[in-house]
C-alpha cells in the first residue's frame, strides 16, 4: 500500500513539473508572439510609408510630365482663362466698393502733382463725390473740377473692368497733366497681386 502511495506522489510531481513546463512554454511563446506582431506592425507601417511615399513621387513626376508635355495652345488657354477670371471676380469687387472707395483707388498716386494748381476732369465717377474728395486731398489747390466724356483727354485700357471711371489732372498751362483711372490703379493691382490672386482662386501661382 505504501509503495502505491509512493507511485501516486511521483506521479503527481511529474504532472506537475510538466505543467510547470508547459506554463512556462506557452508564456514564452506569447512573449514571442507579441513581439513578432509589434515587428509585422511597424515593418506594415514602414512599408506602408515607403508606398504613399512612391505614389507621391510617382504622382509628381507625372504632373511635372504633364505640364512639361502640356501643348503651348493649351498653355496658353489655361492663362487666359485664369486671366479671364481674375479680371471677373476683380471686376465683381470693385462694382461692390462704395462710390467714395473706388475715387479713393483710382486716385492713390494724387500726390505726384507736387502742390500745383490744377483743373480736375471727371468721368464715370460722380461729379459730386469726386470734387469733395479732391478738395478734402488739394483744398485751394483745385481750381475747378468738371465733367467730361470718356476718351475725350485720354484713352484708357480698361484692364477688364466694365465702366471706366477716372480724372485728369492739369495745371493751367497745360503743361502737367496726372491720369489717375481706376482701370490703371486696378492694372497695378494686377501687376503687383496676380499670383495671389491666381493661388487664391485656383490654388496655383503665376
Amino acid at each position: 500500500m505504501q509503495k502505491l502511495r509512493t507511485a501516486d506522489a511521483i506521479s503527481e510531481e511529474i504532472l506537475k513539473d510538466c505543467r510547470d513546463q508547459a506554463k512556462a512554454i506557452l508564456k514564452q511563446a506569447e512573449e514571442e508572439c507579441k513581439k513578432t506582431c509589434k515587428t509585422f506592425e511597424t515593418e506594415l507601417k514602414n512599408q506602408e510609408t515607403e508606398k504613399k511615399q512612391q505614389l507621391q513621387q510617382r504622382i509628381n513626376l507625372y504632373e511635372e510630365k504633364k505640364k512639361a508635355g502640356m501643348p503651348l495652345e493649351q498653355q496658353r488657354f489655361r492663362l487666359s482663362f485664369i486671366q479671364s477670371k481674375i479680371e471677373e471676380n476683380l471686376n465683381e469687387y470693385i462694382l461692390s466698393l462704395t462710390e467714395e472707395q473706388k475715387i479713393a483707388i483710382a486716385a492713390r498716386n494724387i500726390e505726384e502733382i507736387e502742390g500745383q494748381t490744377v483743373n480736375a476732369y471727371v468721368y464715370g465717377f460722380d461729379l459730386k463725390k469726386t470734387k469733395a474728395f479732391l478738395l478734402e486731398r488739394l483744398g485751394g489747390r483745385l481750381k475747378k473740377c468738371e465733367e467730361t466724356s470718356f476718351m475725350k483727354l485720354v484713352p484708357e485700357a480698361q484692364c477688364g473692368l466694365q465702366k471706366p471711371c477716372g480724372m485728369i489732372l492739369e495745371n493751367e498751362d497745360r503743361q502737367f497733366r496726372l491720369r489717375l483711372t481706376l482701370s490703371e490703379a486696378v492694372g497695378k493691382m494686377l501687376e503687383e497681386k496676380r499670383s495671389e490672386l491666381a493661388a487664391a482662386l485656383f490654388g496655383e501661382m503665376l
